[in-house]
């Protein structure tokens, strides 16, 4: 079955290409991760701080995780290491993480995880973080 169409995949970009290790930073339900599956990554390190969304992931994503083509982090992509508000939006595709007191993820930054995972490389990086992106870059340096 093919995964739905994400807004990233446009083909005459091919934005993914095969063996790409792939970084989908706001996993959500694995709809990105399964279409860079399917483009021929051989990688995808997903990132899902939502402890809801991330059970969905698993699931959805049982087969690559299995495989070992699928890494599951369950936390948010952000400028360091630690724990950050979460404010949970309207649904399960939403939220943000900010500053202040409330229910705390934890958060992480590409380039530990990047060492941790011992990656050579990485050829692409999805990102649909609700406003984290320009504080995600700044921990992938």
């Amino acid at each position: 079955m093919r995964p739905p169409q994400v807004r990233w995949d446009i083909e005459a970009l091919n934005p993914v290409r095969a063996g790409d290790i792939v970084l989908d930073a706001g996993g959500h339900l694995g709809e990105s991760t399964l279409r860079a599956l399917e483009l021929g990554a051989a990688r995808v390190v997903t990132f899902e701080p939502n402890p809801d969304n991330a059970r969905a992931l698993r699931k959805n994503l049982a087969t690559p995780i299995a495989d070992g083509r699928v890494i599951v982090i369950e936390k948010g992509v952000y400028d360091r290491v630690g724990m950050l508000t979460f404010d949970q939006g309207a649904d399960s595709a939403s939220g943000e993480f900010e500053e202040g007191s409330g229910h705390a993820l934890p958060i992480t930054t590409i380039d530990r995880v990047v060492a941790d995972l011992q990656l050579a490389r990485v050829d692409f990086i999805k990102m649909d973080i609700e406003g984290s992106e320009v504080p995600a870059l700044r921990g992938a340096v």
